[in-house]
């Protein structure tokens, strides 16, 4: 076969006029897109970077704010009823933090059944998960049901 350097010649240039082509009218405005792409998105990610700052120092500022209200209101409020208080109450007081110490043993007792009635929870869900898994995994290797390859084997066994 020959051949013709005519065509070769003029495939040649008929590719580099398309490059030619691509690179002016399509290469050029992408790569301007893309450009002007990535700046808008470095802006908005920077505004966003602003937004966060802002809103950080507010809620900071927020924060303190309201501690420093509620110190004060609270200090207000703890005078204010030191000053009401009678000596019954105070003892009304000392007797009801005592309280919870009384019934510390009623109470480990509801702890120590509700901790015994959640293990044998997690215990009964353990062991049903176990079981399910097993089946599973038994049955995929069986290639038919559990029950049924057993029920098979046991007839097996019995007629010899």
């Amino acid at each position: 076969m020959l051949i013709d350097w005519f065509t070769v010649a003029a495939q040649a240039v008929n590719f580099l006029v398309l490059v030619w082509l691509l690179k002016r009218f399509l290469y050029k405005p992408v790569l301007a897109a893309i450009d002007e792409r990535e700046k808008r998105i470095a802006a908005q990610l920077l505004d966003a970077e602003k937004k966060k700052a802002e809103a950080l120092k507010e809620q900071t500022d927020f924060s303190a704010q309201r501690t420093r209200n509620s110190i004060s209101s609270g200090s207000g409020l703890c005078l204010k009823r030191q000053k009401r208080r009678k000596p019954s109450a105070i003892n009304l007081w000392k007797h009801l933090a005592r309280m919870p110490m009384n019934y510390a043993p009623s109470w480990k007792k509801v702890f120590t059944k509700e901790l015994e009635n959640l293990n044998k929870k997690i215990g009964t869900l353990a062991q049903q998960e176990v079981f399910s898994i097993a089946r599973k995994t038994l049955s995929d290797l069986a290639g038919v049901s559990l029950e049924q390859r057993m029920t098979d084997i046991l007839s097996n066994v019995s007629r010899a």
